[in-house]
């Protein structure tokens, strides 16, 4: 969105990512004050009683929450670092908030609102398939096993509202995975899983770092030098 607007160069298209790096930052502050309040809801929901006052007030739970959010930062997801983890943080720090909100009792238009954010959360990395495809999973079944009870979490409305935001996720997923799967060969939600695992459990040499060498149980014919 920044490279359409924007239109950077080769000069100063670096300083525009970490620009980039900048407003994501903001948005993980919002999106986990959001979380918090989501979180604070469930809580008074869950203990409407007066008397057992909570260990923290809303106002120092967020202060807790924003001082680990602040340590994320510096520890590992460094604003001068261009890569996608901080998005993927964003998403899924606005998909829990939206799942509280559903446990709290919130609108039906939380459940879409799930989808759509996992969805984004995928196309943002890979890794946010599987806990993504579980969850919905656990929703749909939750509302299947649930007593049919009155009020604003029944089992129509449940079920319902897992479909929708599973199709609203498909929606975002399903051109990505079809067009990766059509470029692999087979069928994958993406390539960066096989990577890791040989990199880090088969102990494979980065191959982007090393076109020779110790390889693990992999074997490699590269199609270009190291140089190129």
């Amino acid at each position: 969105v920044v490279q359409t607007i924007a239109h950077p160069s080769r000069w100063n298209e670096l300083q525009t990512f970490y620009w980039v790096n900048f407003w994501i930052f903001l948005a993980c502050i919002f999106a986990c004050i959001f979380f918090v309040r989501s979180l604070a809801l469930v809580r008074d929901r869950l203990i409407p009683d007066a008397a057992s006052a909570p260990a923290l007030s809303l106002p120092a739970l967020q202060l807790a929450a924003l001082a680990l959010l602040l340590c994320s930062f510096e520890r590992e997801l460094n604003l001068g670092a261009v890569r996608s983890d901080a998005l993927l943080l964003f998403f899924l720090l606005l998909a829990a908030g939206v799942l509280l909100r559903l446990q709290s009792g919130g609108r039906f238009f939380f459940y879409p609102l799930l989808g759509l954010t996992l969805g984004l959360a995928y196309l943002t990395k890979s890794f946010a398939f599987l806990p993504s495809g579980f969850l919905l999973a656990a929703i749909f079944v939750y509302g299947l096993t649930r007593k049919n009870i009155s009020g604003p979490a029944t089992r129509k409305r449940i079920v319902t509202g897992a479909v929708l935001a599973s199709l609203m996720f498909s929606a975002l997923a399903a051109p990505y995975i079809v067009a990766i799967s059509t470029q692999r060969g087979r069928p994958t939600t993406g390539e960066s899983a096989r990577l890791n695992y040989a990199f880090f459990v088969d102990q494979t040499e980065r191959w982007h770092e090393a076109h020779s060498g110790k390889l693990g149980h992999a074997t490699a014919n590269f199609k270009h030098p190291e140089q190129l």
